[in-house]
Parts: structure tokens; sequence; C-alpha cells
């Protein structure tokens, strides 16, 4: 588990022989490389949970570039940023909802490095912000 809150409340995972904590900042460029190692030489799978505006294709991008990261999923929420700003504008435009327009974006990001990503609305996960996008990415 990453976040770059050391302080954050983990009590709810400190049980969990399978999860641990490292701090990382995601928008470091040394990212990619930090999450590798701390996959020890593992495959790995990358998973976003509320991903806000800028963080969304942060992580996807650091997904993507680091080689360790076999296939990940990314659950943006909201739409902070120069991302939200595009996609409040196109759905104005198209008649759409945005955080619709949000998802279809993140899908375009992901699709650059990640051709056979998906787009998929998981409606019983309980909230509006339900959009999951993910990728298993092709071997090197």
């Amino acid at each position: 588990m990453f976040d770059s809150n050391p302080a954050m409340d983990l009590s709810h995972v400190r049980s969990r022989a399978n999860v641990a904590y490292a701090p990382l900042d995601v928008f470091s460029r040394a990212a990619p490389a930090e999450l590798g190692r701390a996959a020890r030489g593992r495959r790995a799978v990358l998973l976003g949970l509320h991903v806000c505006g800028s963080l969304a294709p942060r992580v996807l991008a650091v997904a993507a570039d680091c080689g360790a990261v076999e296939a990940f999923a990314v659950v943006p929420c909201c739409t902070k940023g120069t991302l939200g700003k595009r996609a409040k504008g196109l759905a104005r435009a198209q008649g759409r909802n945005l955080y619709d327009v949000l998802a279809d974006a993140l899908l375009g990001v992901c699709r650059r490095d990640c051709p056979d990503a998906r787009l998929d609305f998981a409606p019983d996960m309980g909230s509006p912000k339900n959009a999951v996008v993910t990728a298993r990415k092709r071997p090197r």
C-alpha cells in the first residue's frame, strides 16, 4: 500500500500479513523505480482508489512505466485540476455527464500505453463515482 501521507491511519490494514505500507510520491520521477523495488522481483497489480484530479493520470503513467506492474486498475473520484477542467468543457459541449467524460478521458490516457484497456462501471460499488479503468500490460 502506497501513499504520500505517512501519518495516515493504517489500523484497518495492520492485521493483514499480505499488506505493507510504504511512502511513495507518485509525482516524483523515481516513482516507477521505487514501485518496482517495492515489488521485490515479484509481479504486481496496481490499484488506485479514490485518485483525485491529476493523481489518476499520474497513477496510470507510473503503472505503465513500472516493469513490475503487470496489470492495473484506477477508480477516479473527482474532477480537480487541468483534466477536470477539460472534462467539464467536453461534458458541457457534448451534453454528457461530467464523471462519464472524465472516465472516458482516463481510458484514453491509459490506451496510449495499453491499447486493450477497458472502462467499466460498477453499480454495486455504492457510489456514483464507480468507474474502473483496467488494463493488463503487454510483455516488453
